[in-house]
């Protein structure tokens, strides 16, 4: 929020409104998989993002289908499921802050699950497969320390 009101402050005083890729650059810079990114890194990356909405119910990605993009959670919560033998078995739920895909565009797989909308309406933006992976080139340091920690933990989920 302070770095949204300060861009809010800087441009306003020249009569203009914030560029969207500055305010996404300013949503993203705090969130793990982006904290100890360079900002220009993180302003290259968001400039060929957008944003999506999703419905509660609605799905953002079907398990099984090719991965195209990645998704920073920015508003609401998502729920994940995987098939089961023929049954939707929720594993885990994702909210702000969180990212969603990136293993699938490491590994150019598909899918391993189908991400629905929890939420009344829930907000993402989404990050095509070229940028990130210009994103992994310049950053792979950060990017394998943040997902280590996001693995960790997800095994840590599973456990309980």
């Amino acid at each position: 929020a302070y770095i949204r009101d300060a861009l809010d402050q800087l441009i306003a005083s020249e009569g203009r409104s914030v560029p969207p890729f500055l305010e996404w650059t300013a949503i993203i810079q705090p969130l793990p998989m982006y904290r100890n990114v360079r900002v220009a890194s993180a302003m290259r990356l968001v400039s060929e993002a957008s944003v999506e909405t999703i419905d509660k119910g609605e799905p953002l990605v079907q398990q099984g289908d090719q991965s195209d993009a990645l998704f920073c959670v920015l508003k609401g919560t998502f729920d994940v499921y995987i098939d089961s033998g023929g049954q939707d078995l929720r594993v885990a739920s994702v909210g702000v802050g969180e990212v969603l895909g990136e293993l699938g565009l490491l590994n150019s797989g598909r899918r391993s699950a189908t991400v629905r909308g929890a939420a009344d309406v829930s907000t993402v933006l989404r990050i095509e497969r070229k940028p990130f992976m210009d994103y992994v080139d310049r950053e792979s340091t950060s990017l394998l320390r943040a997902m280590s920690l996001r693995l960790r933990s997800t095994l840590a989920q599973q456990t309980k």
